[in-house]
């Protein structure tokens, strides 16, 4: 008798539902664009050894009161083969379409740019009530200024609540001062910018010039060495875009010691652009390490003055130098590793005077990335057979790692995730373990260079790029519409990835005294891997937690839009996604705290600031607009329930309104407790080194204010409640309003009524509430901000007026330079 073959069920490259109903399918995973446009679940076949059963559950199809019955289900019952996590009863799937390019533009003044998903003017449009303040401080500021420069005296000079000006008053003198200042700041450098370059005629004359400035501005050889030293050992663990070995070997040949003990620079003989590289390279060496040092505490201010007007001239020359090699027209692995640390440079520059991530530094960013790609760096090394130096393929392995990581630190949690990018990433990825599977060179060459634990740190960092690349990709289109428990699910398996090989646990733990695994860079240079682990765990820990907060911030905003009308459909949605990101704050917002207090056990040392800080001052932003987003919910709900409670006859709704309006005092107070620690802890170890902090902190410290004295939103409501009143407002302040922040001023009165309209909270209930208040108790960040945040954090400001401050502001020719600031256009301003 014949045996009988049974055949393997084969894998379908069809989506299940398009099989079902037998329409033909475009394949696209993770949905298919039917699924998407029919709001449907689309699930595709994972295994090729699925069961005869389920095969033959696709072939009989399903009818219409199933596939209603299917959608309806828990996730868990009905999603095994693709989902793990788990969400509350009445949590339902839905299709996204979250994003208006309309809320992503920005136009101040001259500038235009679209700015990113999760950048922070892009998330302060996202919602309605932050939007609403923004514009509002912006108007009345330029109301203000417009009164006082046309001579137009203050109505109301006993005005009960203060201005913003009073409180950021010194930021902007500082800032004026700022632009004031003889600074010559370089060009970004990209492909339309070349001032001169090797092959120009008088290219004899301008190198030894160049040269004379650069040893100008260098100091003793012992000094320098000091410098050198101190660049391996704080800035060069964290960005490892140079083999340190052949620095040094390249520095010998173009470097040497004169009379006086000052190094005297050679670039006589052959290879003259390969030492002006190496010469490149050592000036912004010198100009990172310059910065760190002066951020010493102990350091006098005349020592501190010096090394950074020493870091601006040396940052200076090597623009010039990098033009010299005009490096876009002649693209290297060199070039592009002395690209790579101007740009850090740059980025970590406590002088630089943005308070979030500029599009300026985010399309240099995109310049680097770009030019990476055009070296060919996204293919991993080993698939170019020409290279046969080692090398020459570690270095080209370390720049693609260098550039990602740039990108990962820098703009991922902005929203910037490219498909492209994406895929590039996680080939590379697939070719490099086949690599190292297939060959034992790798282990040869990392055992006698460097520790397996530090490529270890390196490759799990990479990993989990491409995994919250994926998701933030997911998360930030326009075109495509994914499904929410997909990102759910991406997000959960994200956390876990980040849980399992960045655990905050051990940044936290007491450091018990034993041997330090060490690795030796250079000649005379040793690291400690784990204290460079322990670093980049927290480093990775708030990129992934502020990544998790964005995504789920903006997904509570889109229910929290879709409740108004629909509220009984996408209510558990909104209380969900609201208590998620109201949890990933309270994350993050700890893990931030602890660092500024030192609660790290000594594990991540007090010289990685220059490494932290400046990350830690653009996401401080971040977290004092969510703080305010709560606020101002809470207020004006609070607002909302006291009518309620004024209109009530029924005794027993009286005691329900009444007992809210306790709750939501209850949680003012901790955010707004939460808040003023925060800024007292920047205030103390920011504001002083770092411009940024130095403008960001006076203006959160208004927004602790305006809670002290109960005037948030009235301060809100204030220039909508002006612009009411024909002739209040000039157009201009208008205009300038209706740009920036994409509020028409003639929709005043609409636009108030959605704030004040109950309808707009109503899913902002006692129900959400509570579960926020327990999060609040439960944390340990809210507990230790009840009781160590000072009490009196504006006091300060009570004795200046407005008009004061703006005749302290305006006077010795202030006016144009605070116009500017402004980021508006001079033309139809009066002159003073």
């Amino acid at each position: 008798m014949d045996s009988i073959t049974v055949k393997k069920p084969r894998l379908r490259l069809v989506c299940l539902q398009c099989k079902k109903i037998k329409r033909k399918c475009d394949k696209l995973r993770p949905a298919c664009s039917r699924c998407q446009q029919n709001s449907l679940q689309c699930e595709y076949e994972e295994r090729t050894d699925l069961s005869a059963n389920v095969a033959a559950n696709d072939s009989d199809g399903f009818n219409s009161s199933h596939k209603l019955n299917f959608e309806q289900q828990p996730v868990l019952e009905r999603t095994g083969l693709r989902y793990s996590l788990q969400v509350p009863e009445g949590v339902v799937n839905t299709t996204l379409s979250i994003w208006n390019t309309e809320d992503m533009l920005v136009i101040v003044g001259l500038v235009t740019f679209l700015d990113y998903p999760f950048a922070a003017h892009s998330l302060a449009q996202h919602d309605q009530y932050i939007r609403a303040l923004c514009a509002s401080l912006y108007g009345m500021a330029l109301v203000d200024f417009s009164n006082y420069a046309n001579g137009i005296p203050c109505e109301d000079t006993s005005r009960s609540i203060l201005g913003p000006l009073s409180f950021i008053e010194k930021a902007i003198f500082r800032r004026i001062e700022h632009s004031k200042q003889f600074r010559v700041q370089p060009a970004a450098l990209g492909l339309l910018y070349n001032a001169f370059s090797m092959e120009e005629e008088n290219f004899s004359t301008l190198l030894p010039s160049l040269i004379a400035e650069v040893e100008d501005v260098l100091m003793q050889k012992k000094d320098c060495e000091i410098l050198l030293r101190c660049f391996y050992q704080n800035i060069y663990p964290f960005y490892p875009f140079m083999d340190i070995s052949l620095f040094e070997s390249d520095l010998t040949s173009l470097l040497l010691q004169d009379d006086n003990n000052r190094w005297k620079i050679s670039t006589e003989g052959k290879n003259v652009r390969k030492k002006i590289e190496t010469l490149s390279l050592l000036t912004i060496v010198m100009a990172m390490a310059l910065m760190h040092s002066k951020l010493d505490a102990n350091l006098l201010s005349m020592v501190k003055e010096n090394a950074s007007e020493s870091a601006r001239k040396l940052s200076l020359l090597c623009h010039k130098l990098l033009c010299l090699l005009d490096v876009f027209r002649y693209p290297n692995e060199n070039t592009f590793t002395c690209l790579l640390y101007f740009y850090v440079s740059e980025h970590l520059d406590p002088e630089s005077p943005d308070c979030v991530l500029s599009p300026t530094n985010l399309l240099t960013l995109h310049h680097l990335l770009n030019l990476s790609m055009t070296l060919g760096l996204q293919y991993e090394p080993s698939k170019y057979k020409r290279f046969k130096d080692p090398e020459v393929i570690r270095q080209r392995r370390i720049l693609w790692l260098g550039v990602q990581s740039l990108l990962f630190q820098i703009s991922l949690a902005e929203g910037d995730a490219g498909k492209s990018n994406s895929e590039y990433m996680e080939a590379y990825l697939t070719d490099f373990e086949e690599y190292i599977e297939a060959s034992s060179e790798y282990e040869k060459s990392s055992a006698s260079e460097s520790n397996v634990q530090m490529n270890d740190i390196v490759w799990n960092k990479y990993k989990f790029h491409v995994i919250l690349s994926k998701l933030m990709s997911d998360c930030t289109s326009v075109i495509q519409h994914p499904q929410l428990f997909h990102i759910l699910e991406n997000i959960k398996r994200s956390e876990d990835f980040m849980a399992e090989n960045f655990p905050t646990s051990s940044i936290y733990q007491p450091i018990h005294e034993k041997e330090p695994n060490a690795v030796k860079v250079g000649k005379s240079t040793v690291l400690d891997v784990m204290d460079i682990e322990k670093t980049e765990i927290f480093l990775t820990n708030i990129v992934g937690s502020m990544c998790f907060l964005n995504i789920f911030d903006v997904l509570s905003l889109h229910f929290e839009k879709k409740c108004v009308m629909h509220w009984e459909e996408y209510e558990k949605n909104y209380h969900f996604l609201t208590l998620k990101s109201f949890n990933a704050y309270l994350k993050l917002a700890g893990l931030i705290s602890d660092y500024l207090e030192n609660k790290f056990q000594g594990n991540i040392l007090e010289s990685r600031g220059y490494i932290i800080d400046k990350q830690i001052c653009f996401m401080l932003v971040r977290i004092w607009m969510f703080q305010c987003r709560i606020l101002l919910r809470f207020s004006y709900k609070q607002e909302s329930q006291k009518k309620l409670a004024s209109s009530s006859i029924s005794t027993n709704d009286n005691e329900k309104e009444d007992e809210m309006i306790v709750i939501l005092e209850r949680l003012i107070k901790h955010i707004r407790n939460q808040m003023a620690h925060l800024v007292d802890l920047a205030k103390g170890k920011l504001q002083d080194s770092y411009f940024g902090a130095y403008q960001t902190v006076p203006m959160f410290r208004y927004v602790v204010y305006l809670i002290d004295v109960g005037g948030l939103v009235s301060v809100t409501n204030g220039f909508w409640d002006k612009i009411s009143s024909d002739g209040e407002i000039p157009p201009k302040v208008q205009q300038a309003v209706r740009l920036k922040w994409g509020l028409d001023c003639n929709n005043s009165r609409r636009i108030k009524q959605k704030l004040i309209s109950s309808q707009s909270l109503q899913s902002f209930n006692q129900v959400l509430l509570c579960q926020m208040e327990d999060a609040v108790l439960s944390s340990s960040f809210a507990i230790k901000a009840n009781t160590a945040m000072s009490q009196n954090t504006t006091e300060e400001f009570f004795n200046i007026s407005e008009e004061e401050a703006l005749n302290q502001l305006l006077e010795n020719n202030n006016f144009d330079a605070f116009w500017d600031l402004l980021g508006e256009n001079l033309s139809d301003m009066p002159s003073l």
